[in-house]
């Protein structure tokens, strides 16, 4: 069976054994035709897409040109010419029993969004290795690698929802991990890990967490964590959320720094009625 994998560095493989492949227009080519999800991709639309700057008939000649030099590649390995890609005069499609990463994980995604359940959002993220023909710098590559990378990030924030509301600590923190490593501002996620270090009993690594969360969030956005990261981070200490105890643990904004945030808006509400306090206390 031909396999593709798109994801990291591009492989074409038969029955494990890898098949060499150096046209880097064949990668984009088949990448184009496996981001269709399994449906078929119209040839003029594929043509210019990869041959951007060609008029529309000489684009149409170099795509006829590359299918050819692909199929001849595959066929020196004893598989048919059109094991990989099977077209017409109009559509190109991958065939039905060749492999692609990149094809199931669009698929596995549009089976999540019609009951397919957590199993198919697995599944997507599992096959997402790396990013998307990472070598390659052409328009419409870096356009999908990037549409895979948000589609990638929304999989795991809805797994990340869903074990959270199953209270399953251990795979929070597996998703939670890799999400904060493409999305390190995403302070929900920040907030989730804090929980499930909590529910493990890692206290320690709990306040590691909230230290990065709130660096991230002071250093780059100029903003302060949230009363509800701030309130998860008490309850993985398991010392209360009290006013007084949230205060004690928001991080304090630098010397001479205007506060941004609830809870910067708390520290100073408390701050004054402390003040006014003092001041009835030396009346």
């Amino acid at each position: 069976m031909l396999d593709v994998k798109l994801f990291g560095t591009p492989t074409l493989s038969n029955d494990g054994a890898q098949i060499g492949m150096s046209c880097r227009k064949a990668w984009s080519l088949i990448a184009i035709v496996a981001a269709g999800g399994g449906r078929p991709v119209a040839r003029s639309r594929i043509a210019g897409q990869l041959w951007p700057d060609m008029d529309e008939e000489r684009a149409r000649r170099a795509l006829s040109t590359t299918l050819w030099r692909l199929g001849k590649l595959i066929s020196r390995h004893d598989i048919r010419e059109d094991g990989l890609l099977r077209s017409d005069a109009l559509w190109i499609s991958l065939a039905p029993g060749a492999g692609c990463d990149l094809r199931d994980f669009r698929m596995s995604l549009e089976a999540a969004e019609v009951g397919g359940g957590h199993e198919c959002l697995e599944r997507a993220v599992a096959l997402h290795a790396a990013d998307l023909l990472p070598e390659e710098d052409h328009s419409w590559t870096n356009l999908e690698r990037e549409s895979v990378r948000a589609l990638l990030v929304s999989a795991l924030d809805k797994l990340l929802a869903y074990y959270e509301s199953a209270r399953d600590h251990q795979n929070c923190l597996r998703i939670g991990q890799r999400l904060v490593a493409i999305e390190p501002y995403l302070e929900h996620a920040h907030r989730t890990l804090i929980w499930a270090y909590g529910g493990t009993g890692e206290r320690a690594a709990a306040a590691r967490q909230f230290g990065r969360c709130a660096k991230l969030l002071k250093s780059e956005l100029g903003l302060e964590p949230m009363p509800e990261t701030v309130a998860a981070y008490a309850q993985a200490l398991g010392v209360g959320t009290s006013e007084s105890t949230l205060l004690r643990l928001a991080p304090a904004p630098a010397p001479g720094a205007r506060p941004v945030g609830a809870i910067a808006r708390l520290r100073e509400h408390l701050q004054g009625a402390q003040s006014a306090l003092d001041e009835l206390g030396r009346a």
